[in-house]
């Protein structure tokens, strides 16, 4: 994605969720929230992995939130779900984070989405795009 389509989507995010002093930044690939900075990674390029990623991700919110996407939207979700972990706050202690995280074995994809703060971000981002996708493909 590039820069300045997150800070579209964040410009209009903004009209309805408090984003003040977060700053958004252009990465390589992934999308991260740093707390501590109140900082967003926006990632320019995707690779297999990222595409493969896409694909499971749309039948999990299918079938996790019942919520329907196409999978050339997913990334204004993973945005929107970075926000969600800034909107949200951290559900678990840092270090209950990193026990639960560590408990997964890798690549375990459902198991890490069920980290009470990666499904509360997923759950933002799913509630927000319900009712703001539209508008924002509008603005794109």
């Amino acid at each position: 994605m590039k820069l300045s389509t997150a800070k579209t989507i964040l410009k209009y995010t903004k009209e309805y969720v408090d984003l003040t002093g977060v700053r958004v930044a252009q990465v390589k690939n992934g999308f991260y929230y740093f707390p501590a900075e109140r900082g967003i990674a926006v990632g320019l390029e995707k690779d297999h992995e990222d595409e493969l990623w896409e694909e499971w991700m749309v039948e999990y919110l299918k079938d996790e939130f019942d919520f329907e996407i196409k999978k050339e939207h997913m990334e204004i979700f993973s945005l929107l779900h970075e926000v969600g972990h800034h909107v949200v706050g951290d559900v678990c202690t840092p270090e209950e984070y990193h026990m639960l995280t560590n408990q997964i074995d890798e690549g375990d994809l459902y198991e890490y989405r069920q980290i009470p703060d990666e499904y509360q971000a997923d759950k933002f981002a799913v509630k927000f795009l319900c009712e703001h996708l539209e508008a924002i493909l509008e603005l794109l």
